[in-house]
């Protein structure tokens, strides 16, 4: 026995031991199990027969002889077109090919009959149209290669493609892969929430450690081969939080060579402009996407040296590049005019045309001509106000007098995706197959990712980097007990990125002209000014300040590790599994994180307040506010590196 063969067999000990001692659930793999009966024209069981499995895509294959029942079992099949090779002495050779195996599929080839005369004559079948499920209750649906290479769809996202399966929501597809913001959900199946999914990528996790219910799943059309839904009734060994299993199988080269290179342009001349654009008078939203990339795939052959025959090495390369400008939504305020940031208030109407009083809170009576002296005026409160946009809609008859600034934001992001796969069987008993994936999404522009503000006041940038990878063993020790490995690692970086010098400037409150303190400063370390809401008497109200649910600056790493080891045993017409799986999820979140260190003032009409003035705005030039609020501490994180997209 060679170190390798002691090494594995060592290994397939350790599993059953584990099992036997509770070590938990069989890991959720991507292969499948392919069985039949072998049997002579009377119907009679055939036992001994040679069957040869052969991987069509690669030519690997493996042989087993059926039992005294004729019957037979690949377990652990990696997914693809197999061609199954039956021979017994006295009987025609029977070949039959096309035999799909999707991802944990168990598929039943029923019983196939050899005819009565020489072994060297062969009787080929080709499989025809949809498989029965015979060998177990589950429910399930497939994407096929052809679908995903045939079916459009203006988003080219993997995810978006359940919604042509049975029993599954539907959604407007997203408008790139991996959706506007790093992440997308999964739709409702079979009726339960999409939080109750589980989806996976060759086996690797794909849910959002930090959203219930959307997945961090970047797989583009070229890339992918096939989509494998189990939705009720499936085993136990696939089982994980209740609701549908979705597994997305990537593509693996095969004995040819097979590329393709292709280009997706979007552009707003080809829209019309939308209802509501049209009724406000706006021009059409800049809406541009390109998609252009490559894949390739084949034999990785060396001539007299290495893999001649091209049947153990395989790789498959694809690369995808996504830029483009996402329009937002087109976002109405009332803002101050250039008059009222100075106090005049004489030209302030309300939807009814009527003047809105401004009242002087130590007379409890209106200001003399609606217009507040320069010298009552609060020079931070000013400055807050001019912080908001200027006004850049004056047709009354269009707006009823509800808002007087409209805007909306083309969005700039930018995609770009790595996918690599090697397949590589060493002998007739060994395949291994490793998966590297890298995808990053960067956005730039004024709200994209919930920033500042829904209007020009400071630009945000964020950047989100996925990297991925998968290792996948199989070992066949006997005819009859196939030991699995399964192991996959996955870091999400999450940089929310400080804005430059010149754009923190227009937020920052020794900057603008904000001189009022703060009660803890040493929590505020960029100096930036303080949330603040204007509502009341006035429609549409502005407020700025979310700065990205107050985790602004944020630089957090989530991670996913997972092991699976287990063996499948076969004897007669029943397989027994054992094995272990374990998985490790590491999240960034620490409680108080999320606050408004900043603090937060409110400038909103209140009668209960005895310095009320009648007018959000002029509350916020006389500098009298209705609340502040600011945390005594704010609990961070250890310092994390950065990890910039290149």
């Amino acid at each position: 026995m060679s170190l390798f063969d002691r090494f594995t067999a060592g290994l397939a000990l350790a599993v059953v031991a584990l099992a036997l001692a509770g070590g938990g659930a069989w890991a959720q793999t991507i292969t499948g199990v392919i069985s039949g009966t072998v049997t002579d024209p009377s119907g009679n069981a055939i036992p001994g027969a040679t069957v040869t499995l052969i991987n069509e895509a690669t030519n690997d294959a493996r042989t087993i002889s059926t039992d005294v029942a004729g019957a037979f079992v690949f377990p652990a099949v990696l997914p693809g077109a197999y061609t199954v090779k039956i021979e017994s002495k006295g009987f025609h050779t029977l070949v039959r090919t096309g035999n799909q195996c999707t991802p944990n599929e168990r598929l039943a080839l029923g019983n196939l009959q050899l005819a009565i005369g020489s072994v060297t004559e062969t009787v080929t079948v080709s499989a025809q149209g949809s498989n029965v499920q015979t060998a177990s209750a589950e429910g399930s649906a497939l994407l096929t290669t052809r679908q995903l290479d045939t079916l459009a769809q203006k988003g080219r996202d993997v995810v978006g493609m359940l919604n042509l399966l049975p029993g599954v929501e539907t959604r407007d597809p997203v408008e790139s892969v991996g959706g506007n913001y790093s992440n997308v959900g999964t739709p409702r199946i079979g009726g339960l929430p999409s939080s109750t999914n589980t989806i996976t990528v060759d086996g690797a996790p794909g849910t959002d450690l930090g959203s219930a219910g959307s997945h961090v799943v970047y797989t583009a059309f070229d890339s992918a081969s096939e989509v494998k839904v189990l939705l009720n009734s499936y085993q136990a060994e696939y089982g994980r939080a209740g609701g549908a299993m979705v597994n997305i199988v990537t593509k693996s080269g095969t004995r040819g060579f097979h590329g393709s290179v292709y280009w997706y342009k979007r552009h707003e001349m080809f829209n019309a402009n939308t209802w509501w654009n049209n009724r406000r008078s706006a021009a059409k939203a800049k809406y541009r996407y390109l998609t252009e990339g490559l894949a390739v795939g084949g034999p990785v052959s060396i001539p007299k040296l290495f893999n001649q025959s091209r049947e153990k090495l395989f790789f498959f390369y694809s690369v995808e590049r996504d830029p483009a400008k996402m329009p937002l939504s087109m976002y109405s305020f009332t803002m101050p005019t250039a008059l009222e940031r100075n106090g005049d208030f004489s030209q302030s109407l309300d939807t009814s045309n009527k003047l809105m009083v401004v009242n002087d809170p130590t007379t409890k009576s209106a200001f003399p001509g609606n217009i507040i002296p320069a010298s009552r005026i609060n020079k931070s409160g000013q400055a807050l106000l001019n912080v908001l946009a200027l006004p850049n809609q004056f047709n009354r008859a269009l707006t009823g007098g509800t808002y007087n600034h409209q805007f909306q934001e083309s969005l700039d992001q930018s995609k770009l995706s790595h996918n690599f796969r090697l397949d590589y069987a060493p002998t007739v008993k060994d395949t291994l197959f490793f998966r590297g994936m890298t995808w990053g999404n960067s956005e730039h522009g004024w709200n994209g990712s919930g920033g500042f503000a829904p209007w020009p006041m400071a630009q945000d940038n964020l950047e989100f980097l996925v990297r991925t990878a998968v290792l996948g063993y199989t070992r066949i020790l006997s005819p009859n007990i196939v030991h699995e490995f399964h192991g996959t690692a996955r870091r999400d970086f999450l940089n929310h990125l400080l804005a430059p010098p010149d754009e923190l400037a227009k937020i920052q409150r020794d900057k603008i002209g904000f001189t009022v303190g703060q009660f803890h400063p040493e929590i505020n370390p960029y100096n930036i000014i303080p949330q603040a809401t204007f509502t009341g008497v006035i429609s549409n109200p502005p407020s700025f300040g979310g700065y990205w649910g107050g985790r602004y600056p944020a630089h957090r790493i989530d991670s996913v590790y997972t092991l699976a080891d287990g063996l499948t045993m076969t004897h007669g017409a029943h397989t027994f599994k054992a094995g272990f799986y374990f998985e490790r999820d590491v999240i960034l979140s620490v409680p108080g994180w999320n606050q408004t260190w900043m603090g937060s003032l409110s400038f909103n009409r209140d009668t209960n307040n005895p310095l009320d003035a009648n007018h959000p705005f002029a509350n916020g030039l006389l500098g009298n506010f209705q609340t502040y609020q600011e945390p005594t501490t704010r609990l961070q994180p250890k310092p994390l590196p950065k990890n910039k997209m290149s």
